[in-house]
């Protein structure tokens, strides 16, 4: 199917948007750097990372219509500053390409906070505190504490709030994994954190991300549905009826 996908529907991706490992501490009980682990979240001026991103877009017309599409995008650290409170934010530019015949287009910015206890991601306005310090299996913490619940998000001109039923809290530290294959590239260490797993008769919300030792973010699925569809017999890529599933994975 020929595909629709426009730059609107990838600033939604940037919405949602989008990561480290515990040992023993220091002889006098201070944990060092790599303890906390700061390192699944390394950010520098000229950082660049090439992500393939793969979605499915539901809309309901006289039957359900499904746009299927592949694109990049490109996430570019070009610069940094101070906020109010001193702490460093690392812009970040985020470019798009249909394809890599195309040049890149310049489409947004985020904004990426990293302290001594979390980091912070900022989304058209909107921030997520995406992991936390130290890193520990099963950790939890509320990502969406700086959201309010009704706020929406358009994906194809249709109004969600997924926030509803995102429950901040559900961020944790699923498992942290050694020598990982995502996509074509094995990565030494990599932490899992799900942020959303949420399912009822009519929706479903599912936010998954992965950060690699030394590399940062590098895998992200992101599923936001909901159907008018009561039969439960059938998957959700097929009783659809509206909303998102994307796959967003680094490959430089």
């Amino acid at each position: 199917m020929k595909s629709l996908i426009n730059i609107e529907q990838y600033k939604f991706l940037l919405l949602i948007s989008s990561l480290w490992i515990f040992s023993c501490g220091n002889e006098d009980g201070a944990l060092n750097e790599f303890q906390l682990g700061y390192h699944y979240i390394p950010l520098a001026i000229g950082q660049n990372i090439v992500y393939q991103t793969d979605s499915i877009y539901y809309q309901k017309s006289n039957n359900v219509f499904r746009d299927t599409s592949r694109s990049f995008i490109r996430e570019f650290v070009s610069d940094t500053f101070r906020n109010a409170v001193g702490d460093l934010v690392f812009n970040v530019e985020i470019y798009y390409r249909k394809n890599e015949a195309q040049e890149w287009d310049l489409i947004d910015n985020s904004f990426v906070t990293k302290t001594k206890t979390n980091v912070i991601r900022q989304d058209n306005g909107l921030n997520y505190v995406k992991m936390i310090f130290p890193v520990l299996k099963n950790k939890s913490w509320n990502g969406n504490i700086q959201l309010d619940q009704n706020n929406e998000l358009k994906i194809n001109g249709e109004f969600f709030k997924p926030f509803k039923y995102w429950n901040g809290n559900s961020y944790y530290y699923r498992e942290i994994s050694d020598n990982l294959l995502i996509g074509n590239i094995t990565y030494n260490k990599v932490v899992t954190v799900e942020e959303s797993d949420y399912e009822d008769d009519l929706n479903r919300i599912l936010s998954i991300s992965r950060y690699a030792q030394d590399v940062g973010l590098v895998y992200r699925e992101l599923w936001i549905l909901t159907t008018e569809n009561f039969d439960l017999s059938l998957p959700w890529e097929e009783r659809a009826h509206y909303g998102v599933i994307l796959k967003q994975t680094r490959i430089q």
